[in-house]
């Protein structure tokens, strides 16, 4: 009886969502295939339990594939945000570099130390340029247009 009533509440759950979905979706192609991928979810679930007059096992370990969909949902948020941080980085590295050379100033390498945190984003904690050695008579406009661009205070190394 327990199955019967999880069926039931299955069918009427995937029902409600579908509906909702269904309504706030805008009319476009897209829209038909999402409503035809709904339609098909909601007949797999009224049809799940003919499986078991087929001769099929009954699906078990559903709750072992759920924790384990969990993990991978969490592992790819992770990497997403990775990816987000490892960007972010890049980008920041890149308009420092553009706003260098803007400045008509000789540098080899731009370092950005960066630390994530989770939902509230980026922190960057410390960014290093290393420039080349002619530029060091000009160290202190240098460094005061990287802050008044960027509000990061630059540690600054010279080479050659």
């Amino acid at each position: 009886m327990t199955g019967v009533r999880a069926w039931a509440f299955t069918i009427c759950g995937v029902a409600v969502l579908g509906g909702i979905f269904g309504m706030l979706l805008p009319e476009n192609g897209v829209a038909k295939i999402v409503r035809f991928g709904l339609k098909l979810v909601f007949l797999l679930c009224l049809i799940s339990p003919l499986k078991s007059l087929a001769g099929m096992p009954p699906m078990e370990g559903w709750q072992q594939q759920s924790e384990q969909r969990e993990q991978v949902g969490e592992q790819l948020q992770q990497a997403l945000e990775e990816q987000t941080a490892l960007l972010a980085k890049q980008q920041l590295e890149a308009e420092i570099g553009q706003l260098l050379l803007s400045e008509k100033i000789l540098y080899e390498k731009i370092e950005l130390t960066i630390h994530q945190k989770g939902q509230e984003g980026i922190s960057i904690s410390e960014l290093k340029i290393t420039l080349a050695g002619e530029e060091k008579a000009r160290q202190e406009v240098i460094s005061r247009i990287v802050k008044e661009k960027t509000g990061i205070e630059p540690i600054l190394q010279f080479w050659g």
